[in-house]
């Protein structure tokens, strides 16, 4: 134990190299911020429908990568918001991308960043105030996914993505037990820890030698904006996202990570300055990171001692090997579903008289019903791409960090994306132990008890062959 904690002698400890990739690689943004008084009521608390302003840019990222400029591109794309309300949209939008590009259905990764102050992705809404904007909208942000991608296939360059672990706190748990009413609620637990990993990739154009954008992976609710909140917002991501331009002038794609129990200290408010505040948080740490990475082609390497009081390991630069490893693959995980009601009896009930937060969650639960129908079970597609030194998994629902932390276990020293959200979005995956609690994300989630460990368990067992 001496030697591994203090002299590594079991390593090779005279080298020192960065996880990277080396390939064509392209990003593109454009602004998909909304016209003011579209719906935007993300809560069940809220007393509003309409926005009345929009506090930050809304914006939509692409980045494309290939070994080659004539091979079809794995294509990632992160757009600010919060989740599909509509699963007849999402499939509708996804499937455009697929058809439009000539992309197989693995080279898709589709990102929301999960802010919870923008526009409510459906287009079912023409009686709500400001509802008929949300129409045009998304027949507009089609439009838009097509142009970013496009605009970043066509940039590709010569590139090499550099891999770099950090850590941001401003990620706390949010599953508060309150002992006196034997019930969990969502909001600041300040004894229990939470996973504080970031992942950071800059893409450097080899010719240039210029950052051309930066891959930000972070597990954190961006639910700074609440239910008293009437502006359109990207919440701290765009904070975030507004630092790291203003020093690099480049594009950011966010991804959102395995935030399922995971949500800032200060937050539920209307106050832009805690906004602001949570995105310096998280902006300072990318740009640390950024500042610590070494050259995109070098390591670093054990070069001399040099005697002086004490004898001193001098070390210098030199070429390192680049990773060319590019690939792309869809899981199946097969998913028990809770008891629910039928998508008539759903429908039945909304065209009653009941409370507004009734009708909220009953509209959520009719669109798992239309994905899933009236079935116990479901298969839901899990993405893994291999990105050089870089493994991304992406799920379309929302994990506790467990599943996170226990992929980056197992996959040793390659660097790993973890993305909820990724590719549609279902409901949350709370751990076992959970189901037996009066908490929220049990009692939203679709899913039977275990869910959360069937989905570790069978991306553990695909992934095996990346160790």
């Amino acid at each position: 134990m001496e030697d591994f904690l203090y002299s590594n002698k079991m390593f090779d400890n005279r080298i020192f190299k960065e996880n990277n990739y080396h390939g064509f690689v392209g990003i593109a943004e454009v602004d998909i911020t909304p016209p003011v008084g579209i719906y935007a009521r993300n809560w069940g608390a809220a007393k509003y429908d309409q926005s009345i302003g929009n506090h930050n840019s809304l914006k939509l990222s692409c980045v494309t990568i290939s070994q080659k400029l004539e091979e079809t591109a794995m294509v990632m794309v992160s757009l600010d918001a919060g989740v599909w309300r509509s699963y007849e949209v999402r499939v509708r939008i996804l499937n455009h991308i697929l058809d439009y590009f000539s992309l197989p259905k693995e080279n898709l990764v589709f990102c929301l960043t999960h802010t919870h102050a923008g526009p409510v992705l459906s287009d079912e809404l023409d009686e709500k105030l400001g509802g008929e904007i949300n129409r045009q909208y998304i027949s507009i942000l089609q439009d838009k996914i097509i142009e970013v991608i496009a605009a970043s296939l066509d940039n590709r360059s010569l590139s090499i993505i550099t891999w770099k672990y950090g850590k941001c706190a401003l990620a706390r748990n949010r599953d508060l037990y309150i002992k006196e009413e034997n019930r969990y609620v969502t909001g600041f637990n300040p004894v229990k820890a939470a996973d504080d990993t970031l992942l950071v990739g800059r893409i450097q154009d080899l010719i240039t030698n210029k950052v051309k954008g930066v891959i930000v992976n972070y597990a954190c609710h961006p639910t700074t904006l609440a239910w008293t909140n009437q502006l359109v917002s990207a919440d701290y991501v765009g904070e975030m996202r507004n630092l790291i331009q203003n020093d690099l002038d480049c594009p950011v794609l966010f991804i959102q990570g395995a935030s399922g129990e995971l949500a800032p200290q200060y937050q539920y408010t209307d106050d832009l300055q805690i906004v602001k505040r949570n995105g310096k948080i998280l902006g300072y740490a990318v740009l640390a990171v950024l500042e610590e990475m070494i050259p995109a082609d070098q390591q670093m390497y054990f070069k001399n001692v040099v005697v002086s009081g004490a004898d001193l390991a001098e070390w210098d630069f030199s070429e390192q090997e680049l990773n060319r490893q590019l690939s792309a693959d869809v899981v199946e995980v097969d998913f028990e579903l809770k008891n629910m009601p039928t998508l008539q009896n759903i429908i039945s009930t909304m065209e009653t008289d009941i409370p507004r937060v009734e009708y909220e969650k009953l509209f959520r639960l009719k669109n798992l019903r239309i994905q899933f129908g009236d079935n116990n079970s479901a298969k839901i597609s899990v993405w893994v791409w291999q990105i050089g030194d870089a493994i991304l998994i992406g799920q379309q629902n929302e994990a506790y960090s467990d599943f996170q932390q226990k992929i980056r276990s197992a996959l040793g020293e390659k660097c790993v994306l973890i993305g909820n959200l990724v590719n549609g979005s279902a409901g949350y995956l709370p751990p076992k132990e959970l189901y037996d609690e009066d908490c929220y994300t049990v009692i939203q989630t679709p899913f039977a008890v275990g869910g959360l460990e069937n989905l570790i368990e069978q991306t553990l067992s695909f992934i095996k062959r990346f160790k």
